[in-house]
Parts: C-alpha cells; structure tokens; sequence
C-alpha cells in the first residue's frame, strides 16, 4: 500500500504542507476547523501515525431525515439509533428530521446547522436550493453521503440500491404473473419530489415498453405520501374509475 505523505494530505485538505506538520506534530497556531480538516484527511487516506491527542476529540456526523412520523423513516431512525450506539465514544451521530415539502427550509439548515458537523448523511427533496447547499457543504470540508434517494452530483458516494432496476423487475414479474389477463397497471408511489421514486417508475415503465404485454396498459401514477389514508383514499378512487 503507497505510503500516506505529508503532501497527500495537504492536497485532500486544501491546505498547505507546513500547517499539515503543524497539525500532526501537535505544535499548534492552527484553527480548529483547519486543525480537523487536516485530520479528518488523514484518516481519510489511512495515515498510519498515531494522532496527536488533541485532536482525538468529538467527530460529529449529522444524518438528516424526514418525517419521523412515516413507517420508513421511523425504521431509518430506529436503525442509526442503534448504529450510534455502536460507534466510538468520539463520533458523535446527530439525527435531525425536517419537513421535506418545505425544501428552501432543508436547504437553510444545512447550510447552518448550528453546530460544527465533519460529514453528513442525507435524504431529502430533490430541489435546486438543497443541491446547492450541498455542494456548499462539501466545499466547506463535510463528507456528504446520500442514501435511499440520490440528489447531489453522480460522483457524490451513494448508499442504497438501484432503483431503475428494482423497478424494471417489478414490471417483469408483474406482467408475468398477470400474463393471460389484460387490463391497466397502476403505480403507488410516496412522493415525486424523490429521485428513487421517478427512477422506479422509469424503470417499470421502460420494461413494460420493451417486454410487456399488449394489454397491459400502464395508466396511472398516484402518490400517497407514505400516509395509509391519503393511500387507500387515492387508490380507492382509482379503482373507482
């Protein structure tokens, strides 16, 4: 494995190399903000030299989520309750919930959190101003990661599965199954506002172009907003048509 240099680091924080000695050697005239940049690089690009103590302190990763109140992200919440639990004393996971019909609001608090954060974890809106602050964040030295539904840029890391597919194979095995049938094909979705809901639907409906029967006419796409009600309300009305 090439061995981790002080220029290495130097560039993966965007500073020079005199402050990353600085910073390693412990000799201090160094911001904290600069001081955890340069850390966190290091750890980034498996550095093999023990930290000075200093700099052992709290890292805080903020994951942000919405709506707890739904069945999918009260499990999300649940599962990186017990993550956070599992982690060294020294990370810090801070769960934040936010309205996610209110983007410009999602936007604001990422950009000031209200207290210093070294990544975070995000699923939210496909929106412009939450793009934007995003792009903002990692300029600023946090880690972003998305998860569940991609919106930041294609190279951003990415943790979840591949939506166009799943939706492909929802339609393979929905027209197999009702293959001697005829008749139209509905698609229940939480939101359009997320990119892996317009990517399922891209996928089932791509596949149904290709492959699909004749008759089976893809005709509507409702969207129930994960609530039981609004969900039986609106396919209650699409059967009704």
């Amino acid at each position: 494995m090439k061995k981790v240099r002080l220029a290495d680091i130097a560039q993966e924080a965007r500073v020079g190399t005199a402050t990353v000695e600085r910073v390693l050697n412990a000799r201090g005239n160094v911001t904290p903000r600069i001081a955890e940049r340069v850390v966190m690089a290091a750890r980034k690009l498996g550095y093999d030299r023990p930290l000075p103590p200093r700099y052992r302190g709290i890292i805080r990763v903020e994951v942000i989520m919405m709506r707890p109140d739904t069945p999918f992200f009260a499990r999300l919440n649940h599962a990186f309750t017990h993550i956070a639990a599992s982690l060294d004393p020294c990370i810090l996971i801070h769960r934040t919930f936010l309205n996610e019909l209110d983007p410009p609001a999602v936007a604001r608090h990422i950009a000031n959190p209200g207290f210093r954060r070294s990544g975070l974890i995000i699923v939210a809106p496909d929106h412009a101003e939450v793009k934007v602050s995003l792009r903002q964040a990692k300029a600023a030295g946090a880690v972003v990661v998305h998860i569940v539904s991609r919106i930041g840029d294609e190279g951003d890391p990415f943790i979840g599965i591949d939506n166009y597919a799943a939706g492909r194979t929802a339609a393979y095995y929905m027209t197999s199954m009702l293959r001697p049938r005829t008749g139209r094909l509905v698609a229940l979705c939480h939101s359009p506002v997320y990119d892996v809901h317009r990517e399922r639907v891209r996928g089932f409906s791509d596949y149904l172009a290709e492959h699909g029967n004749p008759g089976h006419e893809f005709a509507l796409i409702m969207f129930g907003m994960d609530d039981r009600l609004l969900s039986a309300r609106v396919f209650g009305e699409a059967l009704g048509r």
